[in-house]
């Protein structure tokens, strides 16, 4: 009888622990979210510096998803930290030089990232439709692959961590106190040599405590 006593009385201490620690939670306005969506890489040209040739790199459509936890700081203000996750496969290589002249070349590999930003938003209402507008600055880890080159099998790798900043705008909905559906663009920049810079559409669930 006493054990049966013992665990009745810890796992109402449990709940109660629980319970108070999301009203903590909910009380200092903190919440989750997740997204998916499309992502839009710009091509990457480089100069090779030899009789003015030039290279320029495009990307099919990638996919990126994020995770984040931020936290209201008033009712038209929130701070976010942010893991994101880039990837676009090559979808073509092409030199250039004189004249215009452009020659494709044979080519695959693919382009990584993963992020993580620190950013801010404005909400400009608080009806069940909140758009949005904010940016983000931070670093990336950024990976490039080249599988093959003119049929050449390559399997070379480049990395590197740089400077990342983006700027969004976007649409919340909220159906309930505590959950709200996303729809939002986002223009995001790494810092790279050549500069990586992609446009990103996504939709998202936001959770609030």
């Amino acid at each position: 009888m006493r054990t049966r006593n013992v665990l009745a009385a810890a796992l109402s201490a449990l709940c109660f622990s629980a319970a108070a620690k999301a009203e903590d939670m909910k009380a200092d306005g903190l919440y989750v979210k997740a997204d998916l969506g499309a992502a839009f890489v710009q091509d990457i040209s480089q100069d090779l510096g030899v009789a003015g040739l030039g290279m320029t790199v495009g990307f099919d459509r990638g996919r990126m998803g994020a995770i984040g936890i931020g936290k209201y700081m008033s009712n038209s203000f929130r701070i976010e930290g942010e893991i994101g996750y880039m990837n676009a496969d090559a979808g073509e290589l092409t030199v250039s030089g004189a004249g215009g002249v452009r020659i494709p070349i044979d080519f695959s590999g693919e382009l990584s990232t993963l992020s993580f930003t620190l950013a801010g938003y404005a909400d400009l209402s608080d009806g069940p439709f909140r758009p949005y507008f904010g940016g983000g600055l931070g670093i990336a880890r950024w990976e490039t692959i080249v599988d093959t080159l003119a049929g050449v099998d390559l399997n070379e790798k480049e990395d590197g961590t740089d400077l990342t900043a983006f700027a969004e705008a976007g649409v919340a909905y909220h159906v309930s106190g505590n959950v709200a559906f996303t729809g939002s663009w986002r223009y995001q920049r790494v810092d790279t040599e050549s500069h990586l810079d992609s446009h990103v559409v996504k939709a998202g669930i936001r959770y609030s405590f």
